[in-house]
């Protein structure tokens, strides 16, 4: 496991240490009543970002990235794209995590201009990602020639974290 991949870290209170995981994939949401992305980004709680914690290492028992895996080796610079097949998050989250925990804050954008518009809703069981993927995220140049988005780990400066529960069925989430 590469230790700079996330944003995020799980702190255990009882050890006192920190576990980043391999790789965070955000999804950005604006409210409704925004016209675009731009618009809810620069204002208080104009975005929720949804982020799922990936770790290689661990069993993967269904590859919910399958499709991911067998073209990201073709969008390895930004000048290059591809279309790839959606996953169902939804129906390997029914499966695997009927009864689950995410942490909530209120925050920042992780990326200029990090302006405070972001309530981040974090899914707390790691998805197993094979090594073959993770391989294939870490060799993705960036615009300058860096191969990494990440900002380092932030204070929380009095941000209140919550842990909410949440149970789901087949039915909840797959209308």
């Amino acid at each position: 496991m590469k230790d700079n991949g996330s944003d995020h870290g799980f702190y255990n209170i009882a050890t006192k240490k920190e576990f980043p995981y391999d790789m965070e994939m955000h999804m950005y949401f604006y409210k409704k009543g925004y016209n675009s992305f731009e618009d809810a980004q620069s204002q208080p709680g104009g975005l929720v970002v949804f982020v799922n914690w990936l770790s290689s290492g661990i069993e993967v028992k269904d590859n919910l990235f399958a499709n991911l895996e067998k073209e990201l080796q073709q969008v390895q610079s930004i000048h290059k794209n591809k279309k790839i097949q959606t996953f169902a998050l939804a129906s390997f989250v029914n499966k695997y995590y009927p009864e689950t925990y995410f942490q909530y804050y209120e925050g920042s954008l992780t990326y200029p201009p990090c302006t405070e518009s972001v309530s981040w809703l974090i899914y707390l069981p790691v998805t197993p990602i094979t090594d073959t993927l993770l391989e294939e995220f870490w060799k993705i140049k960036l615009s300058d020639g860096d191969n990494t988005n990440i900002r380092p780990r932030q204070q929380l400066n009095g941000r209140q974290v919550k842990t909410v529960q949440f149970t789901t069925n087949e039915r909840s989430l797959n209308p």
